[in-house]
């Protein structure tokens, strides 16, 4: 993907990535998480757009990084740990800008930047504590569970979540303690057995939200192309796509298994699956959900779009607890389905090209 330099159109986004930046280091300064993070991803898009417009010299325009960094720092009382996690999302939007610009696809420039992400955290990390030592963040971990597991259960507490269920449920044979004590057991063992994919997740999650970012950024700037490279679009390997498929095939069936029998053996191996089914299912959605309003266009396709639809919604209405899960699922099985199939097409014309070629030889 190759952007048409502009010098100032460069300034004015690089202006906008620091300002955005210092936004959100302020946002996390107050307790603002969610809000945080969306500027996050919102100063490395604008960062992104700089590096891909602006003209020779950039190096002028790595000055961003430090300042926010700086700003950070000062924002939140001097916290050098904070002003280092400030720069990871402007390792984020140089990584991926590099990779828009040497023609690396989405999915490719979306696990870069995870890493480099990744990277800046774990030295994070280390500053804080140190360490980078395997125990050290499993003790952290372990540490932020407590706190999270007392906030829960004090929560819990307030709003009289055993008055709520024991007029939905009969709950006689249980005390308010026991109930209680058994629902965060269950919660919170569930958490930590996810918490892999759930980072991961997490990471695909800033990073996507970069480049979508960066297109909002690169249409408010209105940036030119240079060249025709067509749509930077999410696009799952072969491998990706039969896996997710797969994972997701198997881990229903587990679950069928799991309400049958107590073996440990099959609640480690649901557990693993479970870990690669949330990894690979948000990309998988984003597929789905393109393919399926690419196909209520088509006359041909617009039956199967409805019915994927209706099982996604009905899942979602009527399943219990887990139904908005499994509602996602249907859509992430549609989009894999859809990649795997465009892969399949596009290895038949590359064979019958080959064929061509070879005729045209003789």
């Amino acid at each position: 993907m190759i952007l048409k330099t502009n010098r100032q159109k460069a300034i004015y986004a690089g202006a906008a990535s620091f300002l955005i930046s210092v936004a959100s280091a302020a946002m996390f300064c107050l307790g603002l998480m969610i809000i945080g993070a969306v500027l996050a991803c919102a100063a490395a898009g604008f960062y992104m757009l700089t590096l891909m417009i602006a003209p020779s010299g950039k190096k002028f325009y790595f000055l961003i990084p430090i300042a926010s960094a700086i700003c950070a720092t000062v924002i939140n009382s001097f916290s050098v740990t904070v002003g280092m996690i400030a720069l990871a999302p402007f390792f984020a939007g140089h990584i991926m800008a590099r990779a828009a610009e040497r023609g690396t696809t989405k999915t490719g420039a979306i696990v870069r930047a995870d890493a480099a992400v990744l990277a800046v955290f774990t030295v994070a990390f280390a500053m804080e504590y140190k360490t980078v030592a395997p125990s050290a963040i499993i003790e952290a971990v372990k540490t932020y569970f407590a706190e999270l597991r007392s906030a829960t259960e004090e929560a819990l507490e307030e709003m009289d979540f055993y008055g709520i269920m024991s007029g939905v449920f009969d709950l006689s044979s249980y005390t308010k303690e026991q109930f209680i004590g058994e629902i965060i057991t269950e919660m919170f063992f569930f958490g930590e057995v996810i918490i892999p994919s759930v980072i991961i997740t997490l990471l695909n999650a800033f990073s996507y939200g970069v480049t979508a970012f960066f297109a909002l950024a690169r249409r408010i700037s209105k940036a030119e192309q240079d060249g025709d490279f067509g749509k930077w679009r999410l696009m799952p390997s072969h491998f990706s796509s039969s896996l997710a498929v797969s994972s997701m095939m198997i881990y229903i069936i587990l679950t069928l298994v799991s309400n049958m029998t107590s073996s440990s053996a099959v609640a480690v191996i649901s557990y693993v699956v479970l870990n690669i089914v949330i990894i690979l299912t948000p990309p998988m959605f984003i597929c789905g959900v393109r393919g399926i309003a690419g196909k209520f266009k088509s006359p041909r396709f617009r039956g199967s779009a409805i019915l994927v639809t209706a099982l996604a919604v009905g899942a979602t209405v009527i399943l219990p607890v887990y139904g908005f899960f499994y509602g996602v699922m249907f859509v992430a099985l549609q989009g894999a389905w859809d990649m795997i199939l465009f892969y399949r097409i596009q290895k038949i014309k590359a064979r019958e090209e080959d064929s061509n070629n070879d005729e045209n030889d003789v």
